[in-house]
């Protein structure tokens, strides 16, 4: 069944996979498509930067397109960052700079290691552009009812 169908049978593939990685001594697991493309976490959405580059993958990836993933995308493209969408391999999640997941209870949360793969800690463009990202979404957001986005003014800089 794709990601995008919100139903109970999807969520029981993010609730098995979670029971996994937490029972190997993880924090989270990265869940792949069908197409054995990286698609998302258990309950976040997944970008990487390489480069300076932001990627996240498209809706051919099955993912369920969160409000966070959006509004990150949108206020990234406002802001005049350098973002691609597209596939996503296994292979560029290993050689990335930074990897992040977002979600409404996540905000923009960076991954700090996946399996034996650490990551810098010194993350500029995570620190530089996703936290004042991350700030202008929660100010964008302040009228989220039941997954829609009510128009609000945007923030003055």
């Amino acid at each position: 069944m794709p990601s995008t169908v919100a139903a109970a049978g999807h969520y029981a593939n993010s609730v098995l996979a979670m029971q996994d990685a937490v029972d190997r001594g993880f924090a989270e697991a990265i869940l792949l498509n069908d197409r054995g493309e990286v698609a998302e976490g258990t309950g976040e959405n997944i970008f990487f930067v390489k480069d300076g580059k932001i990627r996240t993958n498209d809706s051919d990836a099955d993912v369920l397109h969160g409000i966070t993933r959006a509004t990150v995308i949108e206020l990234a493209r406002d802001l005049g960052y350098d973002l691609e969408i597209g596939v996503l391999t296994v292979d560029e999640l290993f050689a990335a700079d930074e990897v992040f997941f977002t979600s409404t209870a996540a905000e923009v949360t960076p991954l700090a290691c996946i399996d034996d793969h650490v990551y810098a800690t010194e993350k500029p463009v995570t620190l530089r552009y996703v936290r004042p990202i991350c700030a202008r979404s929660r100010a964008m957001t302040n009228g989220i009812e039941i997954g829609s986005r009510l128009r609000t003014k945007r923030p003055r800089s």
